[in-house]
Parts: structure tokens; C-alpha cells; sequence
């Protein structure tokens, strides 16, 4: 066997390497994508979970409801009580959407909650909360730019909406 046959079959096996080596990292970058997914799933689900057992506190049971619905019926102290409970709610749409974006949020799992949050800021209270709130304008461009509405979504949990058990 001469060098020039022997460098052939190193090029060869180097060739081989390469494409083992990409079709590794395809994988790897595959499994990341999906561990991020989840794990974008898992944090939000955390964070709805953390705001919602926090309306289970007598004192704010029923408050985002009334609050949406009819905010001129607030006290002053319930509507600062709304007002920061409409802030956890905004924050994490607005994480959700800025993950929508970076692609870690797929969007069959990012459109039902736009179009939640969507139908809130059409309520009353809603409107009035955007209004004062110049933080997520992006965000709120997004929503407007929805060409469907969400359903009417039953807040106090009485009956059950179209989302509710997802």
C-alpha cells in the first residue's frame, strides 16, 4: 500500500467522522430544544399556578373577576390589589410571548394564552390596566394583531371555559 492510498482511506475516515459527529450534534440540539419546551412549559404552568392558589385568599377571591368586569366598583385598596395581580398575570404573557419569539415556546401552546390574555384586555378592567401600563406595548400590539378571539373565559372557575382543562 503506497501513501497516496493511505491518505485516500484517512480522508475517507475523516469524512466519516465529520458526518458522525454532525448527525450527533443534530441530535444533541434536538434533545436541548425539546428540554427547553419543557421547560418553558414547566416554569409557566409554576408561575399560573403560583398567582392562581394566591386567589384563593378569602380577602381576594373574586377580585380579578370584579376587577375586570366592573373596576369603578373597586375600593382604592382593591384596585392596587388588582392592579399588581394584573402585573404577575402581564409578566408572565409577556414571558411566554418573548419565549413565542425566540422560538422556545411553540406556537399551539402560545396561541391559547394569547388569546386569554387578548379577551382580558378587551374587558373593562382590562382596558383600563393597559392603558396605564406602557411596559409591554410590544406585547399588547401582538394581541391586537390576533385575527381570533378567544372565548369568554369563566375566571371564577364556577363553570368551565374552553381552555379550562388544559
Amino acid at each position: 500500500m503506497n501513501w497516496d492510498a493511505i491518505g485516500a482511506i484517512a480522508e475517507i475516515i475523516g469524512a466519516i467522522a465529520v458526518v458522525v459527529t454532525l448527525i450527533y450534534f443534530s441530535l444533541q440540539i434536538r434533545q436541548y430544544n425539546r428540554g427547553l419546551r419543557s421547560s418553558t412549559f414547566h416554569a409557566t404552568m409554576h408561575e399560573f399556578n403560583q398567582i392562581n392558589i394566591q386567589q384563593l385568599d378569602p380577602s381576594l377571591t373574586g377580585l380579578l373577576e370584579q376587577g375586570l368586569a366592573d373596576p369603578d366598583s373597586l375600593t382604592e385598596t382593591e384596585k392596587y390589589q388588582f392592579g399588581w395581580i394584573m402585573r404577575v398575570y402581564v409578566n408572565i404573557w409577556e414571558n411566554m410571548y418573548q419565549q413565542y419569539l425566540e422560538g422556545a415556546c411553540p406556537e399551539s401552546y402560545w396561541l391559547p394564552y394569547a388569546e386569554q390574555a387578548r379577551t382580558i384586555f378587551d374587558m373593562p378592567g382590562g382596558k383600563i390596566y393597559r392603558a396605564g401600563n406602557t411596559l409591554n406595548e410590544e406585547l399588547f400590539t401582538y394581541l391586537d394583531g390576533l385575527s381570533i378571539k378567544g372565548p369568554d373565559y369563566d375566571l371564577s372557575l364556577k363553570g368551565k371555559s374552553e381552555h379550562s382543562e388544559k
